[in-house]
């Protein structure tokens, strides 16, 4: 019965994942964008200007996430944060549709989907 206990607690648990070297950060991010860019077809000052919005993003993010790993615990802080990360992607979204076609957008939604996995979140 204890083992039970214990062994459910600890799949509940998040695991603290160790932060990525800041560098290899900056990479992987530099890497998506040029993902996206190859993906939608763009070139020249469009490819500019999305590289531009999804770099502000990127860069928005970063820094939403530290302060999150930083409030962990703080539900009310962490509630506050979710909702700020939700804003810097629909506003980048809001940005982006008014750069791309339609179908340029829906390839882009689609690529954010296959990065996220679609992965569900434990409990809170």
């Amino acid at each position: 019965m204890v083992f039970g206990l214990l062994l459910a607690t600890a799949a509940m648990a998040q695991p603290n994942r160790p932060l990525l070297d800041p560098a290899a950060a900056q990479q992987r991010m530099a890497a998506e964008i040029e993902s996206v860019i190859e993906l939608l077809d763009l070139e020249g000052e469009d490819a500019d200007t999305v590289r531009a919005v999804l770099t502000v993003r990127n860069e928005k993010m970063t820094k939403a996430r530290e302060k999150l790993r930083a409030a962990r615990g703080d539900r009310t802080q962490m509630g506050q944060m979710r909702e700020f990360l939700a804003a810097i992607e629909e506003e980048t979204n809001a940005a982006l549709a008014e750069l791309l076609t339609e179908e340029q957008m829906k390839q882009y939604v689609e690529f954010r989907a296959s990065r996220r996995g679609n992965r569900p979140r434990g409990p809170r």
